[in-house]
């Protein structure tokens, strides 16, 4: 599926989000970025604690998710304060909170994604700046040959 243009054709896609078997992307960005979104994922959409959560600010999630197409800069890969995009979650034990908690439950399926069955892959999470609540699309990219695969496995929030 061709990435949407506002936020309004993310929520009609994401409302037809069975139609798409999630070993195939959701979303292709002009032909190098490719957004999975796994089961685990699909199921925390469908959670109605998890509906109950964004109400605060629904769109949110839209905001967010639209910021995948910036892709992941490897020369900019931590956040900067205040900056919107993809980017690397650090996985030292000093840094505990509850994107590293949820990424650590998550057992990688690799029959699903065989291209994750690799020490390349990075932890990452989709920023972007919230009102009320900040919700953090989490998963795993892998770069080769100038593509990104990107797989959405989680979203972390953390209310402001």
């Amino acid at each position: 599926m061709n990435f949407p243009k506002d936020l309004k054709d993310i929520e009609k896609q994401l409302q037809d989000i069975d139609k798409i078997d999630s070993k195939q992307a959701f979303w292709i960005i002009d032909n190098k970025i490719y957004v999975y979104l796994s089961n685990s994922f699909r199921n925390r959409l469908r959670d109605p604690k998890f509906i109950k959560e964004i109400q605060k600010d629904p769109l949110q999630l839209y905001k967010t998710l639209r910021n995948v197409q910036y892709g992941f800069n490897k020369y900019n890969a931590m956040s900067g304060s205040g900056k919107d995009g993809v980017y690397m979650i650090s996985l030292n034990k000093n840094y505990d909170n509850n994107m590293v908690k949820l990424l650590s439950k998550y057992v990688i399926d690799t029959k699903e994604y065989p291209f994750l069955n690799t020490n390349d892959k990075i932890h990452i999470r989709i920023v972007a700046h919230p009102n009320g609540i900040r919700i953090r699309p989490i998963g795993y990219i892998f770069e080769k040959n100038n593509e990104q695969h990107i797989v959405l496995v989680e979203i972390a929030i953390d209310k402001i």
